[in-house]
C-alpha cells in the first residue's frame, strides 16, 4: 500500500466517532489481509497527512471529496495490485482495468478459495504490472 493510501486511512480514522477504535479497525483489517506499505519510514507523514486533511475538511464543514488523491491510489493499485479496496468503488470502476472491491467484499474473498466444479482454484486477474513484465521481459 503506498503512503497515499494509508494516509487517506487515517483521514477516516481521525473523521470517525472514535479514532482510537477505528484506527485499531483499520491495522486489523490491513493485518488480516497481510496489506504492507511499500515504502517504510514515511507512515508517519502519510498519518499526519491524513490528520491534517481531517482538520481542513472539518473546519470547511466538508466531507472527504473525491480528488487526485483517489487517482494516484487507483493507478498505484493497477500498477502494483490486482484489485483495489476501497469505501467508494463506482468512484473507480468505469475508470481502473483491475478489480474494485469494498473491503466486505475483500474479507469475504479472503476466506479459503473454494475448488469450482472442475477442481481448478479459481485465476485471478493479473496486475498492469503483471502484464507489462511478460510482455517486455528485457524491461
Amino acid at each position: 500500500m503506498s503512503d497515499i493510501s494509508y494516509g487517506r486511512l487515517y483521514v477516516g480514522i481521525h473523521l470517525s466517532q472514535d479514532p482510537s477504535r477505528e484506527e485499531r479497525r483499520v491495522q486489523r483489517l490491513l493485518a488480516v489481509n497481510r496489506i504492507e506499505t511499500r515504502l517504510p519510514g514515511t507512515l508517519d507523514i502519510a498519518k499526519r497527512a491524513g490528520q491534517l486533511y481531517s482538520s481542513y475538511l472539518r473546519k470547511r464543514g466538508e466531507g472527504v471529496r473525491r480528488i487526485l488523491p483517489d487517482f494516484l491510489i487507483g493507478a498505484h493499485a493497477e500498477v502494483y495490485a490486482s484489485q483495489l479496496v476501497t469505501w467508494n468503488p463506482e468512484d473507480f470502476r468505469n475508470y481502473l482495468s483491475i478489480e474494485v472491491r469494498t473491503p466486505g467484499e475483500a474479507i469475504r474473498e479472503s476466506e479459503p478459495p473454494r475448488k469450482s466444479e472442475k477442481g481448478n482454484l479459481p485465476k485471478l486477474k493479473p496486475s498492469v504490472r503483471e502484464k507489462h513484465d511478460r510482455e517486455n521481459p528485457d524491461t
